[in-house]
């Protein structure tokens, strides 16, 4: 298993913990994310969304922008399965990167992997550094996938992983 810490990702100030992470997502978080991405797009654009999610370089994010372009709300931190990942986090577990898609004619963002990840990262600390994959999708107006976005939105800001 290859991993990496966060020394090579900008550091927050007063950061609780450091957060180690995977150099890169599992193969069972792309199945994962096909599972998820099949309740919004059809199975070709699915095979094409997870494609292209694959070869995509990891980048870093702040976890509260994260939240914030997905709209989701976060889950309680006694969830077990957020509790698990806080567990991961303070026995210094590697983490995998999330996996985002952003939907450009629908104007939303997905976390189609890595939820649970990010929620107990969020409770430990808003502003922490998270590693993902951000999947650009014209969506059905265009019906193509079309790579990674390493472009500044907002103060969110992408970094090579």
């Amino acid at each position: 298993m290859t991993t990496c810490s966060g020394n090579d990702m900008p550091k927050s100030e007063n950061q609780l913990h450091e957060i180690k992470w995977r150099f890169d997502v599992e193969a069972h978080a792309y199945t994962a994310a096909e599972a998820y991405l099949l309740l919004l797009y059809n199975p070709a654009q699915v095979a094409e969304i997870v494609l292209k999610l694959k070869s995509t370089p990891v980048v870093h994010l702040k976890a509260q922008d994260i939240f914030s372009a997905s709209g989701l709300a976060q889950f309680e931190a006694n969830n077990a399965h957020v509790e698990n990942d806080r567990r991961k986090i303070e026995n210094n577990i590697p983490l995998a990167p999330l996996l985002l898609v952003r939907d450009e004619s629908k104007g939303k963002m997905f976390i189609v992997n890595g939820y649970h990840r990010l929620c107990a990262i969020f409770a430990l600390r808003e502003d922490v550094w998270i590693k993902c994959k951000v999947g650009r999708f014209k969506g059905a107006r265009h019906g193509k996938a079309i790579g990674c976005d390493t472009s500044r939105q907002g103060h969110a800001q992408y970094m090579q992983g």
